[in-house]
């Protein structure tokens, strides 16, 4: 999982759209640092001001529920085709790891430097949601 703040983004499709080295080319534009879904449902909490959460499960024991729940689709997808595990492998690891996609490219061609880090990000939509409340605004306009 992996985010990118609005002006960072935009910041990179500008300097796409004004290098003429870009042209047909194709860049990954990536956020400022790598975090793991632990970090991003601790921030969230923090933000919507509730705990964060306490229960922990280690990854090889949900990896091996996952497994599990292969097996049992498997089985079960003999007589119903159309059934899916609650949870699988691969997404255990893509949500217990952290994951950095690869902008050098952006960095080296572009000149693609995020600033805005996911802290900084949170905050800001913090922010945006108290004005919005001080005004009036509904947030999800």
């Amino acid at each position: 999982m992996d985010f990118v703040h609005i002006d960072d983004l935009v910041d990179g499709i500008l300097l796409c759209f004004f290098n003429e080295q870009a042209f047909n080319k194709e860049y990954i534009l990536s956020g400022y640092e790598p975090f793991t879904f632990h970090d991003y449902i601790e921030k969230i909490a923090e933000f919507s001001e509730l705990p964060p959460p306490t229960l922990t499960v280690p990854v090889p024991v949900v990896l091996a529920v996952g497994f599990l729940m292969e097996c049992l689709a498997r089985l079960v997808n003999i007589f119903s085709p159309r059934f899916r595990p609650l949870i699988t492998r691969f997404q255990v690891r893509l949500l217990s790891q952290p994951f950095r996609l690869n902008i050098a490219k952006a960095r080296s061609e572009l000149g693609y430097d995020p600033k805005i880090d996911f802290t900084k990000g949170i905050d800001g939509l913090r922010e945006y949601v108290y004005q919005c409340s001080l005004t009036g605004i509904d947030a999800q306009d």
